[in-house]
């Protein structure tokens, strides 16, 4: 978080003295919904994203678009390491998808930045997360996100029970009961 801000705090002031400019800030996944043993991870990344939307609001009288990145896992060298370390209820759910090539996601970023999206997951699949979890930010689609609200609500209310029932089984195999 405290990168983010840096970097921010260094190049806004010279956009807002041009009166225009975009900044895009790197959430994760993890800005949207918390996962267990990234606990620090998270909060930090729920912090870029509060950042994120309370500069979308303050800079846009000045001419300054605000973006927020949620990506998801990138498929590269450090991600199969942090497999082998991470807890095993994050590794069930990390194995479960949602996983892509950091060019794969680079270039659905880059489509979603040109097309002005202020929220971007890097595939449509977290966009369904990014719904449920967004009430008070900027709808990209609102007539769609209303009519899809059911179903995506159901969705990943499936989804975040799956996360809890790898969670469950990880405790119940490393705490077996006392006989």
């Amino acid at each position: 978080y405290y990168g983010t801000l840096n970097v921010v705090r260094a190049v806004v002031p010279r956009m807002v003295a041009r009166g225009h400019g975009s900044l895009v800030l790197v959430s994760s996944t993890l800005g949207m919904a918390g996962c267990p043993g990234y606990a620090a991870y998270a909060a930090s990344k729920y912090a870029v994203r509060g950042l994120a939307d309370s500069l979308r609001l303050e800079l846009a009288p000045h001419g300054v678009d605000v973006h927020v990145v949620f990506p998801s896992n990138m498929v590269t060298p450090g991600f199969a390491e942090e497999m082998r370390t991470k807890p095993p209820e994050a590794r069930m759910i990390d194995e479960r998808g949602h996983n892509m090539s950091a060019a794969a996601s680079a270039r659905y970023v880059y489509a979603r930045l040109l097309a002005g999206d202020y929220a971007i997951c890097n595939n449509g699949d977290l966009d369904a997360l990014y719904m449920t979890a967004a009430a008070t930010t900027p709808a990209a689609a609102p007539v769609t996100e209303l009519l899809m609200a059911p179903v995506v609500w159901l969705a990943i209310g499936l989804e975040r029970r799956a996360w809890e029932a790898c969670v469950a089984k990880v405790f119940r195999d490393e705490h077996p009961p006392q006989q």
